[in-house]
């Protein structure tokens, strides 16, 4: 079986991008092992209680906690974006492994297909 990782990129609620992501991960997780990297502004789709305020796109982001339950077991993220934010890894929905930066491009590159999102 081929291993997809998933890169989440996006800030959510800025636009529609950032939910699209997270229904990625829901339809591809169905077919293969999947594995999500949280990287830069998207750590912060993993924080508890958030609100979509004026936008027009609903609250979301309570699924990427179901994550599991559909046998997304693998969440990883970067020390470096968790300190930008000044979070931990136990403030989040998610308990993501955090990663040096170094460790990232040799993560992505044991996975068979990436989709960056």
């Amino acid at each position: 079986m081929q291993r997809l990782l998933i890169l989440i990129t996006k800030r959510p609620y800025n636009s529609i991008a950032s939910q699209e992501g997270l229904d990625v991960i829901l339809a591809a997780s169905v077919f293969t092992e999947c594995s999500v990297l949280f990287l830069s502004d998207g750590i912060l789709q993993l924080l508890p209680d958030q609100k979509a305020n004026d936008t027009k796109i609903k609250v979301f982001t309570r699924g990427y906690a179901a994550l599991p339950d559909y046998g997304v077991e693998r969440f990883y993220c970067q020390s470096s974006d968790l300190e930008k934010w000044s979070l931990d890894s136990k403030m989040l929905m998610l308990e993501p492994i955090s990663l040096l930066p170094s460790e990232i491009n040799p993560l992505i590159r044991s996975f068979d297909k990436v989709l960056n999102l």
